[in-house]
Order: C-alpha cells, then structure tokens, then sequence
C-alpha cells in the first residue's frame, strides 16, 4: 500500500469527524479528520499479514502546486509534520503510540484552544494501557480511561466559560496516581449565554465577523442577524440522520464539476455546508431556560430540486410549519430564516427536520438568550 492518509490543516479544527462533509480536495480539511483516518487505516494494514508494507503518505508536508486545500496554497497537507519539519501534527503521535518503545502521552487537539461548545471529547495517544484525566486540578476525581489501540478518550467533558486546564497522566490507580507521564493544555469554554451556533453540514465551523454584513436578505421571514459582535459557529454536531453536502466541490488545479456558486443572505457563508434529508433531528445541549431559534434554509438546487415541504419540530412540538424554502424566498439559492422561541428544561433542545415530497435542507442553526 504505497499511499494513505489525509489532509490535516493546523488551524482548521472538528468538534465531530463523522457528521461534516469531506471536501478531500478542498477547504477545510481538519487536523482532527486526519488523525481520525489513520486511526482507522492503520489497524486494518496491521492486522492482515499478506500485505508485504505499506507507506504513510506523507511524513512532511510537501510542495504541490496543483492545491488550494486546507489551510495552505500549493501545498499537499498529508504529512504528519509541517512542511518546515518544526512541528508535529497529533496524527504524528499516533503512530508513536503504535511503534515507539519510549514512554510517552500526548494530549490532542490544543490547537483548538477556542472551543465552540460547552462540552467535548478529550483524547490523548500513549503505548500504556491506562491514563487519567485531571481537569483544573482540584475539580473532582482523576478519571480514569483504558487506552485500546494507543487512544484514550473520555467522552462528554463539560467546560466551564473561560479557561478549562487539563492535565492527562499515565500512572497506577485512580485513587493515588505516581505520575509517570503527563500532558497538559489549556481549552477556552464559551459562554452559552452568547449564543450557541452550528455551521451545519461544515466539519470545521467558521467566525462570521461583524464586519461583513448585509442589511437585509430581502425575502421574507428574513431578518437583519443582530451583528454587533464575531459570531462563531461549531461544525456540525449533536445530529442524527442526513447528510452532510457541500455547494462548491473543490478540485485538483482549480477544476471543478460545475460553475460556482453563490447563496444570497445576510452570511453567504453560512450556505457553503447544509444537511439534508427525509427526516434529522439535532441533541443539543442547552442551559435550561427561554431562547430563540433561527434556522438558515435554502434551495441549493437551481435546476430541477429535490427540496421538500419543510416541517420543524421544538422539543416535540411544530415550531415552524411546513415551508419551501424555494418559494419563500422567490428563487433556488437565497436565503430563508426561520425564528421561533423555545423553553429548555433538562438541559438539552432537540430539534426535528422533516419534509414531504422532498428534503429537509438545513444550512446553519442559531441559539441565543430570549430577551
């Protein structure tokens, strides 16, 4: 096997590999997503005998001036290491875990020190078969996680607005731990009370910047977006069923598979990534309480369109009723803002997407704080 792997950009970033749409040759391409490939790849090399070798692609990122991917211009993001050799991407430890003797634990992800949700998955790679996980030092008891594979993940970690300190260690018992080896990075939590967004369809989210706005998108049931700061929305997350699409599909020197595109809205880029489906429905975790919900939609399909009557369901209940979002806002590829206000008891708002004679199509979803 003379070549596997996956771009991995240093300043792009998941919160959910398996929910975003991979734009292989494209933009974005998360550190996270790479890693999550060899994850999965080797394994599957290693447990077969048969196969005589095979060769990660790539140790370094390298010159390829066919490529605008990830976060770089002519360059292929496939390596483990930066193309100036000076830093080492996770996917690197990885494979440290699989054929290093040396003892050794490496936290992932602190790149991403700007978290987009309240809550996350840590994961660390090391060749011991335990670590344990200390999250701001006297905030409870080491967790303790088993270590299969070289990867240890404790799942769900909530994060308190603001700086949230880990420390991941290898050591005895969860009780009195000597610690042998240890990691540590520092995680921003966001304040649920400024909003919670997901850039759905997107496996990397984006910043929307109060300096790019339009006043009005100029259909109905579309609104001027309140834009007196950044607003940050996370990849897609917290979802069942659908699948992730993409309006402009990158390619090798600039070719692509049909003419761009372009969405009318108040945040183009917001409709780059969308859902779409017979029927998802999103988890998410909010803090119980009154908030507003706005739903970016549109009809990505110029010509002939596989868009539904649109239905949206609250915590069980119809908070919009059904739409086209095509004939709402006058034409394929503009955009249509749905609001509705929820009550959040328990901690989580769970959101349904169902359509009739089509599909559900879903671009961004926003949560802020009722007045």
């Amino acid at each position: 096997i003379s070549e596997y792997g996956a771009g991995g950009a240093f300043s792009q970033h998941s919160d959910n590999v398996m929910t975003g749409f991979i734009n292989a040759t494209g933009r974005p391409q998360p550190e996270e997503y790479e890693s999550w490939v060899h994850e999965q790849s080797w394994p599957v090399i290693r447990d077969r005998p048969y196969i005589f070798g095979s060769w990660v692609w790539n140790m370094f990122d390298f010159a390829s001036d066919l490529r605008n991917e990830g976060d770089s211009v002519d360059i292929n993001t496939k390596g483990l290491v930066s193309f100036d050799r000076k830093v080492k991407k996770d996917a690197f430890y990885y494979y440290k875990a699989q054929w290093s003797r040396d003892e050794f634990i490496h936290l992932t992800g602190k790149r991403y020190v700007d978290r987009a949700y309240s809550t996350m998955d840590v994961k660390a790679y090391t060749n011991q078969p335990k670590a344990f996980l200390s999250l701001n030092g006297e905030r409870g008891p080491l967790i303790p996680a088993d270590c299969p594979g070289g990867i240890c993940v404790w799942k769900d970690v909530k994060l308190v607005p603001g700086p949230n300190k880990f420390m991941v260690a290898t050591g005895t018992t969860d009780r009195s731990m000597p610690v042998q080896l240890d990691d540590h990075a520092t995680f921003n939590g966001p304040d649920p009370a400024k909003g919670i967004r997901i850039d759905v369809g997107d496996i990397a989210g984006r910043v929307i910047k109060p300096d790019v706005k339009t006043s009005l998108c100029g259909v109905a049931d579309c609104y001027a977006l309140a834009q007196a700061g950044t607003r940050r929305f996370g990849s897609d997350n917290f979802v069942t069923g659908g699948t992730p699409m993409v309006l402009n599909q990158g390619g090798l020197g600039g070719r692509r598979s049909g003419p761009f595109k372009t969405v009318i809205a108040p945040d183009p880029a917001l409709y780059d990534y969308w859902r779409e489906g017979d029927a998802f429905s999103y988890a998410i975790p909010v803090p119980d309480g009154k908030w507003t919900v706005a739903i970016h939609s549109f009809d990505p399909y110029p010509e002939k369109s596989p868009a539904g009557l649109m239905t949206i369901k609250a915590n069980g209940k119809v908070a919009v009723t059904a739409f086209y979002s095509r004939s709402v806002a006058g034409s394929a590829l503009k955009g249509v803002i749905k609001s509705f206000p929820v009550i959040v008891t328990g901690g989580v708002m769970k959101l349904d997407f169902a359509a009739t004679g089509g599909k559900a199509i879903v671009a961004a979803i926003e949560i802020t704080k009722a007045d």
